[in-house]
């Protein structure tokens, strides 16, 4: 595996931990980073543009599914290098192994099928928003998956 995905899956699984072992706390921003760390790496790995990065996760809702899941949804902020940034809707679902001190799987979605990397304009989602209520029945642009 590479060095730098499986560092990125540790602090990944640390940030999982913590939040199934205290919800409702305050937010941990190293969720965010890695998961905009593990966006990035699949993206750049499948071959998808290279000037593509990605720069958090904003109207975050976090569910934690004890005892050992954890699912976030919002809105990614990416862009494209010296260009401005955009959002698009994002899900992440996140599985401990039974260890706890790593993921066992996670899948990944970004973006809605058909409309690939639209470009709503940073922090302008307001008409996007409902999508969020349905995460979980949307059709996704881009899906990356891990089980071991």
């Amino acid at each position: 595996m590479d060095e730098s995905l499986a560092r990125i899956q540790s602090l990944l699984a640390e940030e999982v931990r913590r939040h199934i072992e205290s919800p409702g706390s305050a937010p941990f921003p190293d969720l965010g980073a890695a998961l905009e760390s593990l966006l990035g790496w699949h993206w750049h790995s499948r071959g998808l543009s290279r000037s593509v990065w990605f720069d958090g996760v904003d109207e975050r809702t976090i569910r934690p599914q004890p005892p050992d899941r954890l699912e976030l949804f919002g809105f990614m902020t990416w862009a494209e290098a010296g260009r401005e940034q955009w959002s698009e809707i994002f899900y992440a679902d996140l599985q401990l192994a039974p260890s706890a001190i790593e993921l066992s799987a996670y899948t990944l979605r970004f973006g809605r099928k058909g409309q690939e990397c639209r470009k709503i304009p940073y922090g302008k989602y307001a008409k996007q928003r409902t999508e969020l209520n349905g995460v979980d029945q949307l059709e996704w642009a881009f899906v990356f998956t891990m089980v071991k």
